[in-house]
């Protein structure tokens, strides 16, 4: 939760707003949030149904009472809809061990699990945030780089 914590103080328009303000602007506005599944800053706002591009949580709202937005389950919930059969804590527990929310049973498994050495590597530079070795903004150009890179060499 650190991790999470510490990029949605980085993210976050202005250090004085309450949790409250700050999710009314990511639900109203698209401002920047943090993904509920893998925790990196990698969502354009809150419950709009982004895609994460490391753990492929489709955003739907569901999150830890705290960061939810008012009447939305709490994390072992399946909810359906978006992210199928998945409670967010199974999903979190999934890409904590595969780089992926998905189940090693499930057919989208592997095709996720091929991306996994540019995921840890954009893991990697979010975390030199974390520790204060580099900006958000320089993260943001070297993750950009890293995924436009698999792109091509995907296609």
């Amino acid at each position: 939760m650190l991790r999470r914590a510490t990029f949605e103080d980085l993210i976050a328009p202005s250090q004085d707003w309450t949790r409250e303000q700050r999710l009314w602007s990511q639900l109203e506005r698209g401002t920047r949030a943090t993904c509920p599944c893998c925790g990196y800053p990698t969502i354009a706002g809150r419950g709009a149904n982004d895609i994460c591009v490391l753990c492929s949580w489709e955003d739907d709202g569901q999150d830890d009472a705290y960061y939810a937005p008012p009447g939305k389950p709490l994390p072992s919930v399946v909810v359906g809809g978006a992210n199928a059969d998945y409670a967010l804590t199974e999903a979190r527990e999934n890409f904590a061990e595969y780089f992926t929310h998905y189940r090693p049973t499930d057919r989208d498994f592997e095709r996720e699990r091929a991306g996994t050495k540019v995921k840890r590597q954009v893991t990697e530079v979010y975390e030199r945030v974390v520790d204060g070795d580099t900006s958000l903004a320089e993260a943001d150009d070297e993750v950009r780089a890293l995924l436009a890179r698999e792109d091509s060499e995907t296609f």
